[in-house]
C-alpha cells in the first residue's frame, strides 16, 4: 500500500490502520499473509486491518502519522496516548 492510502484510511479514524510494533512482527505478519520475504513492504494489508511498520516510514511521514494516529485514538476513546 502507498503512504497516501494508508493516511486516507487513518482519516476515517475507523480503527483499521495499526501500527506492527517492531519490524521482527512486521516481518513475521507479511510472511504469515503469504508475502515475498524479500520484500517486505511499509504497509499491507492483514486480517483486515492495515500494518505499518512506522520506523521506515520517511520523517514527513511519521509526523503525519503521529498526527493522524493521535486523532484517530481520540475518536475511538483516547486510551494510547496521554493527555496533555
Amino acid at each position: 500500500m502507498q503512504a497516501h492510502q494508508v493516511f486516507e484510511e487513518m482519516g476515517k479514524k475507523n480503527g483499521a490502520v495499526l501500527e506492527s510494533g517492531s519490524h521482527a512482527w512486521h516481518r513475521d505478519l507479511w510472511q504469515r499473509a503469504g508475502g515475498q520475504t524479500d520484500t517486505i513492504p511499509v504497509a499491507f494489508k492483514f486480517a483486515g486491518k492495515i500494518r505499518v511498520d512506522i520506523e521506515k516510514l520517511p520523517k514527513d511521514q511519521r509526523e503525519t502519522w503521529i498526527k493522524l494516529d493521535t486523532a484517530q485514538d481520540t475518536a475511538l476513546g483516547g486510551k494510547n496516548y496521554p493527555k496533555k
